[in-house]
C-alpha cells in the first residue's frame, strides 16, 4: 500500500471516528470538502499546512497524525499480498517520514529566521520553487538538503529532528 492510500483510508478512519461528514472536516480544516473527498479516495496529496489543518481539527498534534499515519502505512503493509513491493522494501514507508520531518522543520526554521521561501533558496543556492516543494513534501530533495543544512549552518541531521511542531501559520508561505 502505498503512503498516499494509507492516508486516504486514515483521513476516513478519523473522519469517522470524529462522526464528522466530509463538509464538517472541511468546515474545522478551513479546506474545500471537495479536496476531503480527493484525498480520501487517493486522487490528492495534503500538504504540509493541510496535514496540519487536518490534525487540528481532529484534536491531534500533527508530529501525532503523521505517527499514526506511519503506524497505518506499516500495519497495511504487513497484512498485504505476498510479494508486494512495499512490503518488501522497509523504505517505502520509511521514505516519507523522512520527507515530512523534512519539510516541517525546513518551514518552521525558515520562519523563525524571518526568512520568506526567495531568501532561504537565495541563501542555499537554490531556485524558490524547489524550497515550495520540500515545504510541500512533493520534493525529496536528497540532493538539496546539504544545501539547506548550509543555509541554515547547522548539521544535516537537525532536518530530521523529530519535535513537537507548533501549528504553522495558515497564511501559505511568504
Amino acid at each position: 500500500m502505498t503512503i498516499e492510500s494509507a492516508f486516504a483510508k486514515l483521513l476516513v478512519e478519523l473522519r469517522v471516528a470524529n462522526e464528522f461528514t466530509q463538509a464538517d472536516l472541511a468546515l474545522r480544516a478551513g479546506i474545500a470538502r471537495s479536496f476531503i473527498s480527493l484525498m480520501e479516495r487517493g486522487q490528492r496529496n495534503p500538504t504540509i499546512e493541510t496535514i496540519f489543518r487536518i490534525a487540528q481539527a481532529v484534536d491531534l498534534h500533527p508530529e501525532e497524525l503523521v505517527k499514526r499515519l506511519r503506524l497505518h502505512a506499516s500495519e497495511k503493509a504487513e497484512i498485504g499480498v505476498i510479494g508486494n513491493q512495499e512490503r518488501d522494501n522497509p523504505r517505502a514507508v520509511r521514505e516519507p517520514e523522512a520527507r515530512t520531518l523534512l519539510a516541517i522543520n525546513v518551514q518552521q526554521m525558515r520562519k523563525k529566521a524571518g526568512l520568506t521561501q526567495k531568501e532561504l533558496a537565495d541563501l542555499a543556492g537554490i531556485h524558490s520553487t524547489t524550497v515550495s516543494q520540500i515545504e510541500r513534501c512533493i520534493h525529496n530533495a536528497p540532493d538539496i538538503i546539504q544545501k539547506l543544512a548550509g543555509a541554515f549552518s547547522v548539521p544535516v541531521a537537525r532536518l530530521f529532528e523529530a519535535r513537537n511542531p507548533k501549528k504553522l501559520e495558515s497564511r501559505g508561505p511568504r
